[in-house]
């Protein structure tokens, strides 16, 4: 075998080693992963109520891809830090400018608008547990059952107010006990705030002297307001008892008291002392 023979066989050798090791490491090699880059964003670290205002203790944050990154999203704890939730956050959910009061604050006041006014009405018994279906945010028109009016004695219905928001609504049983500690009645108590224009809140204040309030439940797309006139019992043709305006009274005449019956007759005679003494 001559030299030249030998140097061929070597280099073949060689460069199949070689593209065999090539092979094998780009089989083996892993693809690099694009780097995504992210930016921290405010979560809810536990479920927060509608309502509650917002402390470090119930936020965090997490890092989310940038392109993911969804608008109004906070990036900072200090953007959401005494500021109240307008709806419940769940855990690990973000925290958006959209779900947060506008101004730094909680409770009931922070959901009123500018302008506006909170006012509160309370209804017992079966009253309150028609109102058991209003929820917030619903629209309720506002109804006076008066017993008297200026025209009818018998009273009626007005229409106090129509289309007005539902900003909360409260529920509580009340007990009452006997001396012995027995209870002898419960009755359920439901307070429903509206939000209600400043004039608007005085005349529920002057309907609520004149008689009991109720709510009538609107559907979510009906924003009609239409003109009511107080709802008498000269309006409801079955009705058997008819109104009767209460200019109709007729007036009795108060009777002449009857004269005191005059005293009975008692006869006097003279005696020795001067003195008189009756028979």
């Amino acid at each position: 075998m001559t030299l030249r023979t030998i140097l061929v066989v070597v280099l073949a050798v060689v460069f199949g080693v070689a593209a065999a090791v090539y092979a094998s490491t780009a089989l083996n090699r892993t693809p690099e992963t694009p780097r995504l880059e992210t930016v921290p964003v405010v979560v809810a670290a536990v479920d927060v109520k509608a309502g509650t205002k917002l402390t470090r203790p119930v936020l965090r944050l997490r890092d989310v891809p940038r392109d993911g990154l969804p608008a109004g999203a906070l990036q900072r704890l200090e953007d959401a830090v005494d500021r109240a939730a307008e709806v419940p956050l769940f855990k690990d959910e973000l925290v958006l400018e959209a779900k947060l009061t506008k101004g730094i604050g909680a409770g009931l006041a922070v959901h009123v608008p500018k302008g506006m006014r909170a006012k509160a009405i309370t209804m017992v018994g079966p009253a309150a547990s028609v109102a058991g279906g209003i929820r917030p945010r619903d629209h309720v028109d506002v109804k006076c059952i008066a017993e008297h009016l200026p025209n009818d004695e018998h009273g009626g219905v007005i229409t106090v107010l129509q289309n007005v928001e539902v900003a909360r609504v409260d529920n509580r049983m009340e007990t009452a006990t006997s001396e012995d500690g027995k209870v002898t009645e419960q009755r359920e108590v439901r307070t429903v705030t509206l939000l209600v224009q400043p004039v608007q809140a005085d005349h529920l204040e002057l309907a609520e002297k004149l008689g009991k309030l109720s709510l009538h439940l609107r559907n979510g797309a009906d924003d009609e307001s239409l003109t009511t006139p107080p709802v008498t019992l000269d309006s409801i043709p079955s009705f058997p008892v008819k109104a009767k305006p209460a200019g109709d009274k007729k007036v009795v005449p108060a009777s002449a008291p009857e004269p005191e019956p005059a005293p009975p007759l008692r006869i006097f005679r003279s005696t020795s002392e001067g003195s008189a003494k009756p028979l």
